[in-house]
């Protein structure tokens, strides 16, 4: 039997092992060829005498009774009273290439043990510097792993570090990036936007301290489905740290770039949940006040999926029925109230002229106000001229442009209210929209996760109400 059918959590150890060699084993030269003998990536030292020093070339390696394994334990090398607890393939450790990530996989029935904690057999975790590894009990430990040319990753402070591991970088901007994380004990996959702080304390810089800080107290307050979740943060000297859900199927920004334009269906369903979302927000007194395309990640590549509203950095907490005055967002997405100086002030109503041009950009794949001069925008979006070019326009249905028109109002005091937009003809005669949320909601819901680390209600008990 071949490593690639023992390496399946499935395979029973009364499975006799067939005697011949696997592909691993062997090596075929061309007399002609020479090759650069591979370096290790990573070393296991025994805690055993009679076992020896390993070291890891290879992607794969093995350990068990079986012969065909990397390390095959036997009476010779390892306590026969403990020989019975041992698995024929009893774990594997894999090192992925592309981000140098090393994981451990538990493939017994009496369990492999990291640190003295059980993997669980068919599960995997990240194996980190000093890692004791231990097999058939806690306490039976045979090697002790470390990395071979890797210094230790200081990118994260050191309260993230011993609970995760960083990788490959999702996206960037001036103020920081968003990379990829691990957490060690399951290898469930997060993201981490590091922000750097602003060496100057100004209102108008992104990433001033007292933005980032107003992000994360609004973060902190929300719990919705509909909301991407902030799981922890951390903060040094130079930058805030934010570990979010990672959603795997990007923006829909990049969704919208690569099919030009959304299937009126699939707008309604994406549409439906950041309403929701935003409907949420709105009732705890939070404008969101910079809602694009950018800022609304999917959680998978298919064409029904989850949805999530994310970055809170302009967002506003109103408190006692105070406005907001300061001029802030995206320009192909803001609001007229935003940029006329004749408003002295503006509402919740600016989101919804938001949600309007979103809508419009997702239906038709263009933009209803778009200029390469900004001056000439801001024109365009203070008269609220726009128009629905047929050849795109043709195929959608009428109580879609309606309510587009509906949204797309330049005084917000005759604006549809976000109420008047979950009772629209759009969204309440199909009556499926709302049962197809949550599906996608209870599909993705992590029942195994905990709260965060505030203690606040795991967002699957929000309602789509």
């Amino acid at each position: 039997m071949a490593l690639a059918e023992i390496f399946h959590p499935n395979n029973s150890d009364a499975e006799e092992l067939a005697d011949t060699q696997t592909p691993s084993t062997c090596t075929f030269l061309d007399s002609q060829e020479i090759q650069t003998p591979k370096q290790a990536w990573g070393k296991l030292y025994p805690t055993i005498i009679r076992l020896k020093t390993v070291d890891l070339i290879e992607r794969q390696f093995f350990l068990g009774r079986s012969k065909e394994c990397d390390v095959s334990l036997t009476s010779d090398n390892f306590n026969p009273n403990c020989l019975k607890t041992i698995s024929k393939t009893h774990f594997l450790i894999t090192h992925d290439e592309n981000d140098e990530t090393v994981y451990i996989t538990d493939l017994s029935k009496n369990g492999t043990f990291i640190n003295e904690t059980q993997i669980g057999r068919g599960k995997k975790t990240i194996l980190q510097n000093d890692d004791e590894i231990a097999v058939g009990g806690k306490k039976v430990k045979v090697y002790i792993y470390k990395p071979v040319g890797k210094s230790e990753d200081t990118y994260l402070p050191t309260e993230l570090r011993r609970e995760y591991e960083v990788s490959k970088k999702l996206g960037e901007g001036g103020c920081g990036e968003v990379r990829l994380l691990f957490r060690k004990n399951d290898c469930k996959e997060f993201a981490v936007k590091r922000i750097l702080k602003s060496k100057t304390e100004s209102g108008k810089s992104l990433n001033s301290l007292t933005r980032i800080h107003n992000e994360i107290a609004i973060l902190k307050t929300v719990s919705h489905p509909n909301i991407l979740s902030t799981i922890k943060t951390a903060e040094t000297d130079e930058a805030v740290f934010m570990v979010l859900e990672y959603m795997n199927g990007g923006s829909l920004q990049e969704r919208i770039r690569f099919s030009e334009k959304l299937p009126e269906r699939i707008a309604k369903l994406i549409f439906y949940q950041i309403l929701i979302g935003v409907q949420y927000l709105h009732l705890r007194g939070i404008t969101h006040r910079d809602l694009k395309p950018e800022n609304i990640l999917l959680k998978t590549d298919n064409e029904e999926t989850l949805v999530k509203i994310a970055d809170f950095g302009l967002s506003k907490l109103i408190v006692n029925s105070t406005v907001m005055t300061t001029t802030c967002g995206t320009p192909n997405f803001l609001a007229p109230e935003i940029i006329d100086n004749r408003y002295q002030k503006y509402t919740q109503e600016v989101d919804i002229w938001s949600l309007g041009v979103i809508l419009f950009y997702m239906l038709s794949g263009q933009l209803p106000f778009q200029s390469d001069s900004l001056h000439y925008l801001f024109r365009l979006i203070l008269s609220g001229e726009y128009s629905m070019d047929e050849t795109l326009w043709c195929l959608i249905s009428n109580d879609a442009k309606d309510l587009v028109k509906h949204m797309l109002v330049v005084d917000p005091e005759k604006r549809i209210k976000i109420s008047d937009i979950l009772s629209h003809p759009w969204i309440t005669n199909d009556s499926s929209i709302k049962r197809n949320a949550e599906d996608l909601i209870n599909l993705h819901v992590d029942k195994d996760d905990p709260p965060n680390e505030d203690g606040l209600p795991e967002a699957k008990r929000a309602r789509l109400d």
